[in-house]
């Protein structure tokens, strides 16, 4: 645990009792401070009686005596419209921050390796850390992925602390400075919490505010808007700006093309990798992430080899084009954390003969041309939750659809097409474009549900349903 003695005899309210809350409020108390928690869930508040912070109703107290009021990354203080204590606290003139700046202020130094991105940021920041651990480089990784960061222990302290770092985590850090800072890609999502894609951009680009010790950039280039930041940073900045990409291999950068990894890094070895190999790998968005983690690799001194067989042996990560299992002949994919369709696309394009499940609260996203184009791989389309008829009514015109109502159905009907049209190494893939929040308590919950359903298939009790289109 990270003891926050930046704040010691100082009154720190704390708002939002989830994980990265409660351990806000333990860092907190060690560091001594006078803290006030309050969540407007009860069964929140009950979970942290007890542990040394006063339950208080923020929304009924006077914030002027309040040093800092610490927000869940989830409750917005901003836009669409802020929650009613933080709309105080700004009246007020009470600083709102985020765990992750606790962190920065009481975090000894320890050289950060943040990450962001509006996709592939958890699985590039779990493989800088694989490749990381895999060389000996110790390291701890942290912050969107699951793990709130004041959980680390820093003694003795790691080489490096590795942070995935959403955009609103980054509008809540303003002490938060990078050694290497990384930026994968920018497309629309999350655009109703930062009052559009300027503001949503301006979040993203908040990591490279404070970069220390040396920094380095690391940047793709896949998209018009980082590859024109890209081109900015290259010009405007004295630091080592390095561009990847999951389909190109760019000067001065590290990048991917026709499934083969190569740097161009100046004052590296050289490095050329087989990333067809790599099984938890598939795909240019992956091939992005495998970029830009092994640029952060070769730059801190790691060699081919230790990197190709730390490739080799990545696991990948839960939810993320999981394979949960290879039945009748058939894959079953679970991406239960594609949550918009920029991240659905990724998937579509990495597979053949697709019988796809989505749906779930729609966020409204922007379809693009190059989605249309990726259904050409899409054999069946099945969908579920709360956004089934728009979802329908998109892609209707576009490949064979079904409505199934809940993720049940979908699998069973989608398992029976694909068992039954006998296409070339079929798939069916759960990647919903969609929240998880109509029918599951998060996507993780949603992706456990698809991996259980999965494996309690039987194709005599599904093999004769009907599909409707």
């Amino acid at each position: 645990m990270i003891i926050a003695r930046s704040f010691l005899n100082k009154t720190v309210a704390v708002m939002g009792l989830a994980r990265s809350g409660k351990a806000a409020i333990e860092s907190l108390v060690l560091g001594g401070a006078r803290v006030l928690a309050w969540d407007d869930d009860p069964k929140r508040r009950e979970e942290v009686s007890g542990v040394g912070a006063e339950i208080t109703d923020l929304h009924d107290i006077n914030l002027k005596d309040i040093d800092a009021l610490v927000m869940s990354p989830g409750i917005p203080h901003s836009f669409p419209k802020p929650h009613p204590v933080a709309a105080k606290a700004k009246t007020s003139g009470v600083p709102i921050i985020g765990d992750i700046d606790i962190f920065a202020q009481n975090s000894r130094n320890t050289p950060v390796i943040g990450v962001t991105g509006t996709n592939g940021k958890s699985t590039t920041s779990s493989l800088i850390g694989h490749l990381l651990s895999h060389s000996n480089i110790s390291n701890e990784v942290a912050g969107n992925i699951g793990r709130p960061v004041l959980e680390i222990s820093l003694d003795p302290g790691p080489d490096f602390i590795v942070l995935e770092l959403s955009s609103y985590q980054l509008e809540l850090s303003p002490s938060l400075g990078c050694s290497i800072a990384v930026l994968l890609n920018i497309t629309p999502d999350h655009l109703d919490r930062h009052g559009g894609m300027d503001g949503y951009v301006r979040a993203k680009r908040r990591i490279f505010d404070k970069l220390i010790y040396d920094p380095k950039i690391i940047i793709g280039i896949d998209d018009q808007i980082t590859r024109s930041i890209y081109q900015q940073l290259k010009h405007e900045t004295d630091f080592s700006v390095i561009p990847i990409s999951g389909y190109e291999i760019p000067k001065e950068g590290v990048g991917v093309k026709s499934g083969n990894l190569r740097s161009r890094l100046p004052s590296t070895p050289k490095c050329e990798i087989n990333l067809k190999r790599m099984k938890t790998l598939i795909g240019g968005h992956n091939y992005q992430n495998a970029a830009a983690a092994v640029a952060i690799a070769l730059s801190l001194g790691v060699e081919q080899p230790e990197i190709e067989v730390a490739l080799q042996c990545f696991k990948g990560l839960p939810h993320r084009q999981e394979l949960v299992k290879k039945l009748f002949g058939v894959n079953f994919i679970n991406d239960s954390k594609a949550t918009n369709f920029d991240a659905t696309e990724r998937a579509l394009s990495s597979f053949k003969s697709i019988y796809w499940i989505a749906g779930g609260l729609s966020k409204n996203d922007r379809i693009t041309e190059s989605f249309f184009k990726k259904l050409e791989n899409v054999e069946h389309a099945f969908f579920i939750g709360s956004s089934e008829n728009e979802f329908f009514d998109f892609f209707k015109d576009s490949t064979p659809c079904t409505k199934c109502s809940n993720l049940e159905i979908a699998v069973k009907r989608a398992a029976s097409a694909a068992c039954s049209e006998k296409k070339e190494n079929p798939v069916v893939l759960l990647s919903p474009a969609a929240a998880s929040f109509d029918q599951f308590e998060s996507y993780e919950a949603r992706g456990e549900q698809f991996k259980s359903i999965v494996g309690s298939l039987n194709l005599e009790k599904f093999s004769n349903l009907e599909i409707t289109t």
